[in-house]
């Protein structure tokens, strides 16, 4: 071969190197990746609480209620030679945690009443905003009612309360009465409760004893971690009945199902601004 062909051949090969040490000399790069993660609504309940019931012990066997998970007839503290007059089982989600609960009181008369409290708590990582709550009453019906089962959104709502209408005036009589109130965590006056915060007096007072005013069922907001205390109270109506309520009402069941909604909330308050700066040499 000729030699000045070949030295011609081999200045390319000699200067391949060289280029690639040039490139990587020459040039450099920063990179910044992101992963976005869509959460989801998700809520449950960390505590109840029966703050008043006047139910008797009318099968004299010295125990009232008992609760547990649902049903109750397959939890090793539920004895099937008692007759309880209170029953409240809970149902738990696929994450162990509670969602609904279930409360039986047999036999209720005039004058009796239930003064329950729950807190509702945001378990998922997205803020969320109450949403209307649908009610369901039903009665008087002669047999036990099955508890109503629906997805969210799905309950009739119905919040006419069961009512006697006296044939003869046309007055009518409501069989119960049933109030009920929503409070969120007072956060300015309890900064160091952990959340969830499961103590009741930091939604309903006040450090000086006074309330605290109630929120709206649609207004409340939660963010993470945060909960919300429902109080609600009913009572079978105890004022004199109108002639004839008495086969209306004896030995015959009611019902009252609640479904509290909850949706995301869209225009939460954005977080601060966070950087990082390089570090000023000493």
């Amino acid at each position: 071969m000729n030699k000045k062909l070949l030295s011609l051949l081999l200045v390319p090969l000699m200067l391949m190197p060289l280029m690639g040490f040039a490139y990587a000399h020459w040039s450099d790069r920063v990179t910044k990746q992101i992963k976005l993660h869509a959460g989801t609504v998700e809520v449950d309940i960390v505590r109840w609480h029966i703050d008043e019931i006047n139910s008797y012990d009318v099968s004299c066997d010295g125990i009232v209620g008992i609760w547990g998970d649902y049903p109750i007839e397959q939890q090793p503290h539920y004895d099937p030679n008692v007759k309880y007059e209170v029953i409240i089982e809970m149902v738990r989600d696929a994450d162990n945690q509670v969602v609904e609960i279930y409360i039986t009181a047999d036999p209720v008369f005039p004058g009796w009443t239930l003064w329950f409290k729950m807190l509702i708590h945001n378990k998922g990582r997205l803020s969320v905003q109450s949403d209307i709550h649908h009610w369901n009453w039903i009665g008087p019906e002669d047999t036990d009612p099955c508890w109503l089962i629906a997805d969210y959104g799905q309950y009739p709502d119905d919040r006419n309360i069961p009512t006697y209408v006296d044939p003869d005036t046309g007055d009518r009589y409501e069989i119960l009465d049933y109030s009920e109130a929503l409070y969120d965590h007072d956060d300015t006056n309890n900064p160091d409760c952990v959340p969830p915060c499961t103590n009741f007096d930091h939604y309903l007072y006040y450090p000086d004893g006074t309330s605290r005013p109630t929120v709206g069922e649609t207004t409340a907001i939660l963010k993470p971690c945060q909960s919300l205390l429902l109080s609600e109270r009913i009572t079978f109506n105890a004022q004199p009945p109108p002639v004839g309520i008495g086969e209306y009402v004896q030995c015959h069941w009611f019902r009252l199902a609640k479904e509290l909604g909850f949706k995301q909330y869209i225009l939460d308050q954005p977080w601060s601004s966070f950087g990082w700066t390089k570090p000023t040499p000493p």
